[in-house]
């Protein structure tokens, strides 16, 4: 435990000075949290991030950063610095203790958890999901020592475990909607396996209610879900949306090979974890342990919805991952233990070789687009932000904030995650047709863009638009603007000839 405590140590700073080193923040969203939290710091309430609905009740995560934003004198990015630190410790040392708590040394389980690539992806990018992934490792590890320990006799020990458990589940239902819906299954099936036992049962009641309270009057989630799944396969509706029309570009990983290295790190993990868990279901299986029971359906509904996440319409598969990396973690040390010592360390270097280097983990990886601004693009989003007030460009540039402020949006998501005046080109950058949009256009050098995955341009968007002028370029950053505009922007500043 004192080398995996180290490795931890090590770890973490490893992936603090990942999050502070880049010039922008990394990720789609963590910048407008980051606002949100500096609006919170200046103005002492959660009322500052109102427009946010659901996290302005449900605001755990922006009010612990806040906290740590005043306590250590700091900005929202700096404040955020919790993410990477809670979600790279946390989340490990519970899935080594529960790993522990069946008889298993708990090192690899934690070391697996550890480097999983999609929690070291959004230790980076802090999300309130990062907050409700450590929050659910502990609420199962504390289940499961409530469970062995036969607490529920009661006395003193009993009120204390029990108070942890209720303070976890509030604590829950006011960070994040995706982690009720995902630990309330695996209740529910921990209860079936075990005949209605009268712990999980209850535990699963109040997860539900719970579940119910938060996605239906909290916030309209359930109802969406509802209206864009389940009421479309019920009157056999497709799950089809409008396609882009990808004619000018290309994957850069592309076909089958492509798609089998995007995918290897959960791929290799679940296949590991699902050997691991049918080892343990069937070792289990005449002992009628409810803490064995509760963990097998961990297992068994952390698989399921992953691949209803994969297989399904519009759902963020990765943060499903992230949530079911602890018991996916702990059966792969089931399953690697069964093999001789010399296979558990080849088995367990190349998982954690996978993990490592998946395109997933890293904010610049070769096999997808930059994930972060550098400080040409920064300053001249800024420069040019302040010259033209409508301007279009590409999806990752229109998105990210130049620089954190209070009075920049604070709103993540794709209907409101724009800064002012800034547009996607969409489908006209990736069909060729760039130069049918109107406007002024901003151009990075860059080759790889976010759409469908990570493209690569089959033309060169500056040479299609050779009838227009460049009136403003950093050397990697270009404002490109219509000739008729160029022409009538001149003429309005010639001087007058005096009457």
């Amino acid at each position: 435990m004192a080398s995996l405590a180290m490795f931890f140590l090590g770890l973490v700073a490893i992936r603090v000075y990942l999050y502070l080193s880049t010039p922008s923040m990394i990720g789609m969203d963590p910048d407008k949290i980051a606002v949100g939290v500096e609006r919170i710091i200046q103005s002492g309430s959660t009322e500052a991030i109102g427009s946010l609905a659901f996290y302005e009740v449900a605001a755990n995560f922006h009010v612990l950063a806040a906290i740590t934003g005043i306590l250590i004198n700091a900005g929202g990015r700096e404040a955020l610095v919790i993410s990477p630190i809670l979600l790279t410790a946390v989340p490990s040392l519970a899935a080594a203790a529960i790993a522990r708590r069946f008889e298993y040394n708990g090192l690899i389980a934690g070391i697996i958890t550890a480097t999983a690539s999609t929690l070291a992806a959004w230790s980076i990018q802090p999300i309130p999901q990062g907050l409700a992934v450590p929050v659910v490792a502990i609420l199962f590890l504390a289940t499961i020592i409530y469970i062995q320990e036969d607490f529920f006799r009661g006395g003193p020990t009993d009120i204390l475990i029990t108070s942890l458990l209720l303070v976890l589940l509030a604590a829950l239902t006011f960070t994040h909607k995706l982690s009720l819906g995902f630990i309330a299954p695996i209740f529910l099936v921990a209860t079936l396996l075990s005949r209605g036992n009268r712990i999980l049962g209850s535990f699963a009641i109040i997860l539900c209610c719970l579940a119910t309270l938060q996605w239906f009057f909290l916030t309209n989630f359930g109802w969406g879900l509802f209206n864009v799944i389940l009421l479309p396969s019920i009157v056999g509706a497709s799950f089809t949306t409008g396609a882009v029309d990808l004619s000018a570009a290309s994957p850069v990983l592309g076909g089958l090979w492509g798609s089998i290295l995007t995918n290897l790190h959960w791929l290799t993990l679940g296949t590991a974890a699902g050997a691991g868990w049918i080892f343990f279901s069937r070792r289990q299986d005449k002992l009628c342990d409810t803490s064995s029971q509760l963990l097998i359906a961990a297992g068994m509904l952390s698989a399921l919805l992953v691949a209803v996440a994969v297989f399904g319409p519009g759902i963020p598969y990765t943060r499903v991952i992230l949530l079911a990396v602890v018991p996916f973690a702990i059966f792969t040390e089931f399953g690697v233990k069964r093999l001789p010592h010399t296979g558990t360390l080849i088995t367990v270097g190349l998982l954690i070789l996978v993990q490592l280097t998946a395109p997933i983990a890293s904010p610049d990886h070769p096999g997808q687009f930059r994930q972060y601004l550098t400080e040409e693009e920064q300053h001249a989003k800024g420069t040019i932000d302040g010259v033209t007030s409508n301007v279009s460009t590409d999806l990752y540039y229109a998105r990210e904030l130049h620089e954190i402020s209070a009075d920049r949006t604070y709103q993540p998501g794709a209907g409101h995650s724009l800064q002012e005046g800034w547009e996607p080109l969409g489908e006209p950058l990736f069909n060729g047709n760039i130069s049918s949009v109107k406007g002024d256009i901003v151009l990075r050098d860059i080759n790889r863009y976010r759409m469908s995955g990570t493209q690569v341009l089959d033309y060169t968007p500056i040479k299609e638009l050779n009838n227009r002028s460049i009136v403003y370029s950093s050397g990697h950053v270009r404002l490109i603007v219509e000739t008729d505009y160029t022409r009538q922007n001149t003429e309005s500043h010639r001087p007058q000839p005096e009457p």
